[in-house]
């Protein structure tokens, strides 16, 4: 376990997207630098989060990036993670403007 300003910028994004505040959410997690070596299921956990502030600023492109990202990093966790499942069915509904590989995601999280 660490604290420090990741972990601090980390939680704030979570917090801001629980708040429903998502503008803040995104440029919170923009501006959080996040240090070689950090774990790879808490930033996993964090892209999760991220998507969902993202996409509900209507930055899908963006937000399904964030998902990928989480999969390359802990492919297990993302799968069965709530927010991940929610964040895929909310872009889903977005899906014309969604890339092709979109599809295979939503078949690898068994949606």
């Amino acid at each position: 376990m660490s604290f420090g300003p990741t972990n601090v910028g980390v939680h704030r994004v979570s917090v801001l997207a629980e708040l429903d505040l998502y503008p803040e959410a995104v440029r919170t997690a923009e501006e959080t630098v996040i240090p070689e070596g950090w774990p790879p299921s808490r930033l996993a956990h964090h892209h999760v989060e991220v998507a969902r502030a993202q996409m509900c600023t209507g930055r899908t492109d963006t937000a399904f990036k964030s998902l990928l990202a989480a999969r390359k990093l802990a492919p297990q966790q993302t799968r069965y993670h709530p927010t991940a499942r929610e964040t895929y069915a909310g872009l889903e509904s977005a899906r014309r403007r969604m890339p092709e590989s979109f599809n295979s995601y939503g078949s690898w999280l068994g949606m």
